[in-house]
């Protein structure tokens, strides 16, 4: 199957590319000073809103490096990327930038020199921001970001994805740089909302499964669920969703700290857009959760919890327990009972909603690495337990909690998936 798909992947991007060949974009010139570069319909403060919610300094910022000076590994199944430097070093980043040559790549995905970026940059997200807020980005990274002549190490994508102008191909098939549409009948917060979680905050990039090509599934499967590399980012919309019936002010005490009593802690990724999020007007944060709460008014599935957790916690020890569980049970205990109780018992709270994802992989995650929470929730840390289990060991703590507080059915392949996870750390 892996043969087929890629043939097939070769044959579709070679003749997509032999069209493309004709379809390259110029180099723009360099601007030879900053002066008098920034347009007039720029707005600083809207800029600084923007690059929060847009987690741009998270994703153009390596561990221990130099805010927005790039680097930052990219894994993906068709290679390695590693984010641009975009502070204005006009070396090594967007200094040389004109604002057209900015908003070129923010549209099409084309940098200065004319060179396709690959669509880890959700430029198909940026595409619909409306131009005052391009400008008022760009105003932002080139006069309040410091300069950082740092030159991130070069990409490295496997064959054919390796041929940057084979992306035009690619853009014609699932790329269409169309503005922003305002949807009559909503109210204006609604509409705020949609535009942020759809264009600059690019939610669908992780909530949303992809296509064999990479390419976001929209439509009927939007925010049905999707991966940012071993993380599973969970549906926000529809079948498997958890947030249908939650307050606003649930999702907005997530969004902004990276906690909420229903909706557990935010971990892996998440805990960066949390911080992110942290610094945000709060009105654009109730706005984005009146969206998809709206969206989640029908056909989602509501996790109904007990505001004090009597539903979920485990009252007395099960009986008749098989051997698998039965030794989880043992690892629960020495393990994670005397932080995970309440009232003297063991209890699920903080990590109800991740044991009722449909994949393993997170658990998995928060149990072997632990958890350096949120800005907003500094008192939630976890412990890092990876050097205290075997992954047998690991995979009868999550048959135990899986068995004993979810009415989900097991875990598929739950050997494997750990296995796969700790190999790659």
């Amino acid at each position: 199957m892996r043969l087929i798909s890629f043939f097939l992947t070769t044959a579709l991007f070679g003749g997509c590319a032999a069209w493309a060949w004709s379809e390259r974009y110029p180099e723009l010139a360099m601007l030879e000073k900053n002066d008098n570069a920034i347009p007039s319909i720029a707005d600083l403060e809207a800029g600084q809103e923007l690059v929060l919610l847009g987690n741009c300094e998270s994703c153009h910022t390596q561990s221990g490096g130099q805010p927005f000076a790039g680097g930052y590994a990219i894994k993906t199944e068709f290679g390695t990327l590693y984010s641009s430097n975009i502070t204005p070093d006009r070396e090594t980043g967007i200094g040389t930038w004109s604002y057209n040559a900015f908003r070129r790549a923010m549209r099409h995905g084309v940098d200065r020199k004319g060179n396709h970026l690959y669509p880890a940059f959700p430029y198909d997200r940026f595409a619909g921001l409306k131009e005052e807020d391009i400008a008022s980005i760009y105003a932002f990274l080139k006069t309040e970001v410091a300069p950082v002549r740092y030159e991130p190490s070069e990409t490295k994508m496997s064959f054919p994805w390796s041929i940057r102008q084979g992306l035009a191909g690619w853009k014609l098939l699932f790329h269409a740089p169309a503005p922003w549409a305002e949807k009559e009948g909503k109210s204006d917060k609604w509409r705020r909302g949609a535009y942020l979680a759809e264009t600059i905050g690019h939610c669908g990039s992780c909530h949303s499964p992809r296509n064999f090509l990479g390419a976001e599934k929209k439509e009927k499967n939007a925010y049905s669920g999707g991966f940012s590399g071993s993380w599973y980012a969970p549906a926000l919309i529809g079948e498997g969703s958890k947030i249908g019936g939650l307050d606003k002010d649930n999702l907005v005490n997530y969004l902004l700290d990276g906690w909420d009593l229903h909706l557990g802690v935010a971990s892996g990724p998440m805990i960066k857009v949390a911080n992110n999020l942290y610094d945000v007007n709060e009105d654009d944060a109730y706005a984005i959760a009146e969206y998809f709460l709206d969206l989640n008014s029908s056909g989602s599935e509501k996790l109904v919890l007990e505001e004090n957790f009597d539903a979920i916690v485990w009252q007395k020890k099960p009986k008749n327990l098989s051997e698998t569980v039965g030794r989880g049970n043992e690892i629960f205990v020495r393990h994670c009972k005397s932080c995970h109780k309440l009232g003297g018992k063991p209890s699920t709270k903080g990590f109800f909603a991740v044991l009722n994802q449909p994949f393993a992989n997170n658990l998995v995650h928060v149990v072997v690495e632990g958890i350096a929470p949120a800005y907003g929730s500094a008192e939630m840390l976890m412990p890092a337990k990876g050097n205290s289990l075997t992954n047998a060991e690991l995979a009868d703590l999550l048959t135990f909690l899986r068995e004993t507080f979810s009415d989900k059915p097991v875990w598929e392949n739950l050997h494997q998936t750990i296995g796969k996870i700790r190999t790659k750390m």
